[in-house]
């Protein structure tokens, strides 16, 4: 192995991966404002999470790697928030 190969796939290593922690958090930050709007527009009863998805572009299965439930995902709202 060449000097600096190592470093250099080290460092792309964990540049791959801090992208891919902003762009977790972007996408969590995406549904939760989706949420807000969407709550805030039909109240928490006339907002599924079926429209908290498709408003933030993700599919409705991807809400729940973030959130347990609706609860769950108004408690992260809270959280936000605050």
């Amino acid at each position: 192995m060449k000097a600096g190969t190592f470093e250099s796939a080290l460092w792309l290593n964990v540049h791959s991966v801090r992208r891919s922690m902003h762009s977790l958090l972007d996408k969590k930050k995406c549904i939760i404002q989706s949420a807000l709007d969407l709550i805030q527009e039909h109240g928490f009863h006339g907002c599924p999470v079926s429209m908290v998805a498709k408003n933030a572009g993700v599919a409705a299965g991807t809400i729940y790697t973030y959130f347990e439930n609706k609860d769950s995902l108004i408690i992260g709202i809270y959280e936000y928030v605050i």
